[in-house]
């Protein structure tokens, strides 16, 4: 029995440290097509001036990295630099992500798996612009500042209207968690590799292939370890 039980746990530590391999990461370049929805506003503090808010769509330049679609939408998390066409960039965990604010990617991260989707899917183009203006400008807020509030601190939105209205929904349902503690996520985070131009993105959580590899094994060699070392019963 402990023969077997050594050899189990074995398998069970490659498991372990085939689980643990990180992936590496690799640069690749992204093409911009196009912004989706979204409208022009006016912003300051951290920067100024009047901006496009909402969607931006891309494509892969080359090969398309595993585990991504070719074609894909994104939000900006990064409103102090310019959009670059093309940018090379290496993809990121959103864990740990931030522009000097604490858990500003895990916020952003939540507010953008929450609402991403179902804005990009509304078929009612005016609405669906308002608001995916709006969760740009909560994503930036949620990146430069530690609360909703749109008329201070580091970032300011200085448009009003039915976009600010709607940010501020976003916001709050962020900042709506017990004691009115914020919500996180994870989401990846495309992320422009120094000293290349342009701003890091927030998209989709995609899978790691190679972890997902090498976990596959790890089963299979545990199985079959299992299956030719069967526990004996205790002696007395």
């Amino acid at each position: 029995m402990v023969r077997s039980v050594y050899r189990q746990t074995g398998a069970a530590a490659l498991l372990l440290a085939l689980i643990t391999i990180p992936s590496a990461a690799s640069a690749n370049q992204l093409d911009f097509r196009r912004v989706g929805h979204g409208s022009a506003v006016s912003i300051s503090g951290v920067r100024s001036g009047s901006f496009m808010a909402g969607e931006l769509e891309w494509q892969w330049i080359g090969t398309t990295p595993a585990g991504f679609a070719q074609s894909f939408y994104s939000y900006c998390v990064d409103v102090s630099q310019n959009l670059a066409d093309p940018q090379t960039v290496t993809a990121r965990s959103s864990e740990g992500f931030t522009n000097g604010v604490a858990n500003g990617g895990g916020k952003a991260a939540w507010l953008f798996n929450t609402y991403a989707a179902n804005i990009r899917a509304n078929t009612n183009v005016s609405d669906a612009n308002i608001q995916a203006a709006a969760l740009q400008i909560a994503i930036w807020e949620a990146m430069y500042d530690t609360s909703a509030n749109l008329g201070g601190g580091n970032f300011i939105l200085n448009t009003t209207g039915n976009i600010r209205t709607q940010a501020q929904t976003y916001l709050s349902s962020l900042y709506g968690g017990a004691n009115g503690n914020y919500f996180t996520g994870v989401a990846t985070i495309l992320e422009v590799i120094s000293p290349n131009a342009g701003q890091d993105q927030i998209i989709a959580r995609v899978g790691e292939p190679s972890t997902l590899l090498l976990m596959g094994v790890a089963f299979l060699m545990l199985a079959k370890r299992s299956r030719k070392t069967p526990i004996s019963p205790a002696q007395p």
